[in-house]
């Protein structure tokens, strides 16, 4: 993630806004989890860091995962993130 943002910089850029989390699903199984969210990224993306002039967006409808697992402190905990290829609803 760093070294993105280095190589983001380097190139005169940054990056902007927050996404919009909208939870839909878990799934628990004993000390793992399955978490599904349905972005909404439409004010994130790239902007030129002198002048602040986006350059690029997201979009709605990003479908996400992030695996848990519950460790021996009784804490969850994310071991892995990934964007689906299929588009959610918002309304999901």
């Amino acid at each position: 993630m760093l070294e993105g943002i280095a190589a983001l910089r380097a190139d005169g850029r940054m990056t902007y806004g927050y996404p919009i989390f909208r939870f839909f699903d878990v799934q628990i199984g004993g000390d793992r989890a399955a978490l599904h969210d349905c972005q909404d990224a439409r004010n994130v993306g790239q902007a030129d860091e002198k002048t602040g002039k986006r350059l690029s967006h997201g979009v709605t409808g990003t479908h996400m995962v992030a695996a848990l697992i519950k460790e021996s402190d009784g804490m969850w905990r994310v071991a892995k993130v990934d964007q689906l290829k299929v588009p959610c609803s918002s309304a999901a």
